[in-house]
């Protein structure tokens, strides 16, 4: 069956019955054309009753088509929308298209209804209120979610297991509220793969909202369901499966905006970020609250806090587990006392008691690093008496810019944990030569390994206290560098009868 524009509908009407047609005029008319006889109809219900079990397309020109209460298209119609139509659905109705949909990256719905898609994806500009994805004219959608948060919204979704993908096409998108994706398997793609700054070639997202807030939430609870429900009883119903984003441009120019977070991934597994830059963004590039299993591949994150790691509610077992961070370009512009590139925060250093601190294994930052600004690299204050950590592993850090001085590459204190220590932490083929106050500090951890690095400035390459099982082989380290060991001193190597230590291997010794 097939919507036609007024003019094409004459052209295929022999000339002898125009003149029957006029009163059509007035309005878009639904026609359709089984056996080449033409039929029109005024609803997108008498269309599809009309051709009934027939396998048809069903053309939709522009115009506003209602949908003042639930209605079902079958498998058998294929529905192609044209630029210009919009099919508007009230509050409280459901359109469910079972068949096939054909819309370009335009405007297709309105009013506030859901829609049941077929499986597959969704397009955020079907969603959009207003807009045409220029710098002048962004797309916005009518809850300020930006055609996005629409199209999560709006589209049925078998909670918690929706598996349906949100094509974001290139353009420019004016966002002002939290984009919340409440269900597993949701991935928000930008359609275009380039990340550049040029107009028209990347997926733009500019947060602007009336208050510091979060822009992408990745989540089934998060600031949805009240209470506590643990991970490990109910996981289906807490934990995001098969998330994620893909490239996508985030920037923020929201004065004072200290609270803003670019994207915050909460209880997720098996999830994947990848291909994205947030830049220019005033408060926390990145927030991840746990769980596993999951990827962050060529982020940049420019922010005042790029990446912080804070405690998962939702699973009291573990808040960072086996995650994987390769290809990283994590730019900080705080440059204040304390502040650090990668920021592990637990909820005791507020002196709360609700949940207890960071839980974490094997998480490893490999690929290609690049950490710039603020005074440390990656700091991890702890105080909480709880968890035993293992696995945490750098890998081809550079280390750019660091300020104010006297930060460190990597910064471990986990003071007051004195029954559960760190366990296997290594740094290999990394560079912190920019951080004055030194290259790693660790207090409670237990097998430290450092290799290849090099540390060409006069703090410590390596400072530990009550550390066990220390080693460290072919360091490049500049004469005035230092080395601290609790209880244990450096033991120089020998060379040609001189006292000199040697890049290829430190040794320490019970004093």
């Amino acid at each position: 069956m097939k919507f036609y524009l007024k003019e094409i509908l004459f052209r295929q009407i022999p000339f002898s019955t125009i003149m029957l047609m006029v009163c059509l005029l007035a309005c878009v008319s639904i026609c359709f054309s089984p056996a080449k006889a033409q039929t029109c109809l005024n609803s997108l219900q008498d269309a599809a009753n009309a051709i009934g079990s027939a396998r048809e397309t069903l053309e939709v020109t522009p115009g506003t088509w209602a949908v003042a209460s639930s209605l079902y298209i079958p498998e058998n119609i294929s529905l192609k929308v044209y630029k210009g139509a919009i099919i508007d659905i009230e509050s409280g109705a459901t359109l469910t298209i079972a068949g096939s949909l054909e819309a370009g990256d335009y405007r297709i719905f309105g009013g506030s209804g859901m829609v049941d898609l077929p499986a597959g994806h969704a397009n955020a500009v079907w969603f959009t209120s207003g807009g045409n994805g220029t710098v002048a004219s962004p797309w916005v959608g009518a809850l300020g979610k930006g055609g996005i948060g629409e199209a999560i919204e709006r589209v049925v979704q078998p909670w918690p297991t929706m598996q349906r993908s949100v094509i974001v096409p290139a353009g420019e998108y004016s966002v002002t509220e939290t984009i919340s994706t409440y269900a597993m398997g949701i991935n928000i793609i930008g359609r275009n793969p380039s990340l550049s700054s040029q107009e028209g070639s990347r997926v733009h997202v500019h947060f602007a909202p009336g208050s510091p807030k979060t822009l992408f939430n990745i989540t089934i609870m998060e600031d949805r369901v009240p209470g506590f429900v643990d991970c490990i009883n109910n996981p289906t119903n807490t934990q995001s499966w098969n998330a994620g984003i893909q490239n996508i441009y985030l920037t923020s120019n929201n004065p004072g905006g200290a609270g803003n977070i670019g994207m915050k991934v909460v209880d997720i597994s098996m999830a994947s970020f990848r291909d994205i830059v947030i830049d220019n963004w005033t408060g926390t590039g990145i927030e991840l609250r746990g769980k596993e299993i999951t990827t962050f591949i060529r982020v940049k994150s420019k922010a005042t806090t790029p990446m912080a790691i804070a405690v998962d509610k939702f699973c009291t077992a573990i808040d960072w587990d086996a995650f994987q961070h390769r290809d990283m370009e994590l730019i900080g512009t705080a440059n204040t006392v304390g502040s650090a590139v990668i920021k592990v925060v637990s909820l005791c250093d507020d002196n709360s008691t609700s949940y207890p601190g960071i839980d974490s294994s094997q998480t490893h930052f490999n690929g290609l690093q690049v950490w710039q600004g603020n005074q440390h690299g990656f700091s991890w204050v702890d105080t909480c008496a709880y968890g035993t950590d293992f696995g945490l592993a750098f890998s081809n850090v550079q280390s750019k810019n660091a300020s104010p001085s006297g930060g460190y590459l990597s910064y471990i204190d986990r003071e007051g944990e004195i029954s559960h220590d760190f366990f296997d932490f290594h740094i290999y083929n990394s560079d912190g030569s920019d951080r004055s106050g030194g290259f790693s500090y660790g207090n409670m951890v237990r097998n430290v390994y450092y290799s290849g690095n090099s540390y060409l400035n006069n703090g410590y390459y390596m400072y530990t206290a009550n550390n066990y099982d220390v080693g460290t082989e072919s360091a490049s380290l500049s004469d005035s560098a230092k080395i601290f060991h609790q209880h244990v001193v450096e033991k120089w190597a020998v060379k040609g009868g001189t006292r000199e230590r040697l890049p290829k291997a430190i040794y320490l010794r019970e004093p």
